[in-house]
């Protein structure tokens, strides 16, 4: 998304324009999520093959609000992993770190 931020400044988009952003995960039928929080450790397995998000929004808006659109594109994600859920300090944590390169 800060890609498409940068790509469309530097062709002189005005930054109130809208625009729509979609997003397709494919091939996750049978994969797994995983991650160790603390001391516990969670596996969870996807039904589904894949997931298309799609949001409107302003390319202003896409840096000053990154993490809610964050949010927003990997919530319908998380949900075939059996509905999990990472809390909204954590995807902070995660974003900021992204955009800081500390990946």
């Amino acid at each position: 998304m800060l890609y498409a931020v940068r790509l469309y400044s530097g062709l002189k988009v005005l930054p109130e324009s809208r625009i729509l952003i979609g997003i397709k995960h494919g091939g996750l039928r049978d994969h797994i999520l995983s991650s160790a929080v603390g001391r516990e450790r969670f596996a969870r397995k996807s039904d589904e093959d894949e997931v298309y998000t799609e949001i409107e929004t302003t390319l202003e808006k896409i840096e000053s609000d990154l993490v809610n659109i964050v949010e927003e594109f990997t919530q319908p994600l998380f949900v075939i992993f059996n509905f999990f859920e990472i809390d909204k300090k954590s995807l902070e944590k995660i974003v900021d770190d992204f955009v800081a390169g500390r990946i």
